[in-house]
């Protein structure tokens, strides 16, 4: 290979390479992130053969809730969610009453 065909070389992977962040960077842009806002409604044992297990639900938080929520209410104005946990670690960081952001994001 002469010294012409190494320089080209060399230069259409160096251009590869920033169209390749160009184009990831694009993408980036372009994923998906939306965030609601909920409350921790209710924790509940209803297992009894496991007394650590906790169905904990979630209602979307809206403008009844309070001034500050209206936001929130005009773009996720309702909505719910139920988990059941059977990790007492997990579990125990929610609280009844308390308000959680949910992040959801694409699973690639």
């Amino acid at each position: 290979m002469n010294q012409m065909q190494v320089n080209a070389t060399r230069a259409a992977i160096d251009g590869g390479e920033r169209l390749t962040r160009a184009l990831r960077a694009r993408m980036k842009e372009h994923e998906m992130s939306v965030r609601a806002k909920f409350k921790c409604t209710s924790k509940t044992s209803n297992n009894p053969n496991d007394p650590e297990t906790r169905d904990v639900r979630f209602d979307a938080v809206n403008g009844v809730d309070g001034e500050g929520n209206k936001d929130w209410s005009r773009w996720t104005p309702s909505g719910q969610l139920t988990m059941q946990i059977t990790n007492p670690g997990a579990h125990e960081q929610f609280v009844e009453g308390k308000e959680y952001f949910l992040d959801f994001t694409a699973a690639e």
